[in-house]
């Protein structure tokens, strides 16, 4: 038996949302430091509506969230869990990954954003593959750990077997 979707969070009578669903770029302030140091002055992030399904991982979407508002994070990964599509998103800054979302609650992908009076475009070759990189960084975490753990292990073990 496939899940029941939950309502998407947007409210319908958000000017933000309604600006996008009719097809106009818009200027989103950057708020708060979830997107880690190198964010911390971008002033804001050109954004439009996101009209694929399946955004590439390491993309800085745009979402709604009850409890926050409009919160633009970097789409981690994408996966079908209990029937449904889930989006795993993540501030650059943030120890961990956010909740799952819904495709519904994706709004906009961010094409661009303003620091110091310059505008630095994402949409790019060289800004896309570093998304990816940072995403998968972001997804792996456990797999970093258990590497590092298992290189100590070894050095653990070949400095008994020379004290010996």
């Amino acid at each position: 038996m496939p899940a029941t979707p939950y309502p998407c969070r947007i409210p319908p009578d958000d000017p933000l949302a309604e600006k996008l669903r009719t097809g106009k770029r818009v200027l989103v302030p950057a708020e708060g430091g979830s997107m880690g140091p190198k964010f911390e002055s971008v002033e804001y992030f050109l954004v439009r509506r996101l009209d694929r399904r399946f955004p590439m991982p390491g993309t800085i979407l745009l979402f709604y969230y009850s409890e926050m508002g409009w919160v633009m994070h970097r789409l981690i990964f994408w996966a079908y869990v209990k029937g449904l599509w889930r989006y795993y998103m993540k501030g650059d800054g943030n120890a961990l990954p956010d909740f799952s979302l819904q495709a519904c609650d994706l709004m906009g992908e961010a094409l661009a954003y303003q620091i110091d009076g310059k505008e630095v475009v994402l949409t790019g070759f060289g800004p896309r593959l570093r998304g990816l990189g940072i995403a998968a960084r972001a997804a792996l975490p456990t797999g970093m750990t258990m590497i590092k753990r298992m290189r100590s292990r070894r050095a653990i073990i070949r400095e008994k077997g020379s004290a010996k």
